[in-house]
C-alpha cells in the first residue's frame, strides 16, 4: 500500500512540468487561465471587443447572459464543448443551409437569407448558395445516383464493345476503288 502511495506522490511531482500530461488528466478551466484569453482580447479595439465571444459560462446567471446576447432561450442554449473546441461562449448552432431556408420568407439579408442579428454558424461561409447544401433533401439518394451513373457508363461500354470498327482501311477493302490514291501532274 505504502508503494502505491509513492508512486502517486512521484507521478505528480514528475508531471508538474509535463504539459501533454497535464492537458490530458486536467480539466480546461484548470489548464487555461482566464488572463490568457483577457489578454487575447486586449489586441482588439474597443469596437471590436464587443463582437468576441466571452468566457465560457460557468454560473446560470453567466449561463442567462449568454443566451440572451445570441438571441436564445436559455434551454435552447448550448455553447461549444470547451474541452474539444473552445469558443468561448459562442452556441452550437446546427448548420442550416442557403437552400434549406424558406426562399418566400421576408428575409432582411435576400442574398444570404439571414435576419439582422441572427447568431450564425461558425462555417456560416461554408453553408451560402453557392456552396454546400447541407440540411436539403435530395431528389434521389446517393447510392441510387451512383448506381444509375455506374450502370449508363457500362450500357455505354457494351455499345462501344459491340459497334463495327469503321475506319478507312475498312472501307478501302469493301469498295475497290474507293482506296486508290490519284496523282496529278502539273504541265
Amino acid at each position: 500500500m505504502a508503494a502505491i502511495r509513492n508512486c502517486r506522490n512521484l507521478s505528480k511531482i514528475l508531471s508538474v512540468k509535463n504539459k501533454p500530461f497535464i492537458n490530458f488528466t486536467r480539466k480546461y478551466e484548470e489548464l487555461v487561465d482566464d488572463d490568457i484569453h483577457k489578454a487575447f482580447r486586449d489586441d482588439f479595439l474597443p469596437s471590436q471587443i464587443k463582437y468576441l465571444p466571452d468566457l465560457y459560462p460557468k454560473t446560470k446567471e453567466e449561463w442567462n447572459a449568454a443566451a440572451a446576447r445570441y438571441g436564445l432561450h436559455p434551454d435552447e442554449y448550448k455553447p461549444w464543448d470547451p474541452l474539444r473546441d473552445y469558443n468561448g461562449d459562442y452556441p452550437d448552432l446546427p448548420l442550416i443551409s442557403y437552400d434549406a431556408k424558406d426562399p418566400y420568407y421576408p428575409w432582411d439579408y435576400p442574398a444570404t437569407r439571414t435576419n439582422y442579428q441572427e447568431a450564425l454558424p461558425l462555417e456560416f461561409q461554408n453553408l451560402l448558395g453557392d456552396r454546400l447544401e447541407y440540411g436539403v433533401r435530395q431528389p434521389i439518394e446517393h447510392w441510387k445516383a451512383a448506381l444509375l451513373g455506374w450502370s449508363i457508363f457500362g450500357v455505354c461500354l457494351i455499345l462501344f464493345w459491340i459497334m463495327p470498327d469503321t475506319n478507312q482501311a475498312l472501307l478501302a477493302k469493301q469498295y475497290p476503288g474507293q482506296g486508290k490514291h490519284y496523282t496529278f501532274e502539273l504541265k
